[in-house]
């Protein structure tokens, strides 16, 4: 389709340049396209360089590239700018999960700062305390694993122990 565009296109340029008589145009080998010039005036038509009699040697010059609108990320992103402008959504409202993910990593960002805080004193004396109830927690399983029998049997055995002894006690009397 751009084969037949560009020569639709030279056959309108050779059409235009005879009904005019080729006044007040560059040949379309100059690079002027077969656009109209106006002798003497430096104003810009459709992009093109308007120069005068003296100037019609010279290469006319063409605008530089921009390598970020090039770039392919750029025209994704256009592309996907123009998308959602049509659907009706707005850039800042985002899908649920890229909220969730960002909420999570702030999140994480934030731990991460507190971690790196020196603790004040008040923390200090309350990581200490807690360190000594977890030691002693585990101190005192540690002792019922030694015992190796679950507490019920030990409490049964002192039920037994206490009955045992009242039972004694009522006979001696």
């Amino acid at each position: 389709s751009t084969s037949k565009d560009n020569i639709l296109l030279l056959e309108r340029k050779r059409k235009q340049r005879k009904t005019e008589g080729g006044k007040g145009r560059l040949p379309l080998d100059q690079g002027h396209g077969g656009l109209p010039v106006k002798t003497g005036d430096r104003s810009f038509e459709h992009g093109t360089y308007q120069a005068s009699e003296s100037h019609r040697n010279l290469i006319e010059p063409k605008k530089l590239p921009n390598p970020v609108r090039e770039s392919r990320h750029h025209r994704e992103l256009h592309r996907e700018l123009l998308f959602t402008q049509r659907r009706g959504l707005l850039p800042e409202h985002k899908p649920e999960l890229q909220r969730v993910l960002e909420a999570r990593r702030i999140k994480q960002l934030k731990q991460q700062e507190e971690n790196q805080k020196p603790l004040t004193d008040l923390e200090e004396e309350l990581r200490k305390r807690q360190q000594k109830l977890d030691q002693y927690e585990r101190e005192i399983v540690l002792k019922g694993e030694q015992d190796g029998r679950p507490e019920f049997i030990l409490v049964k055995e002192s039920l037994k122990k206490i009955k045992l002894s009242t039972e004694t006690d009522i006979r001696q009397t």
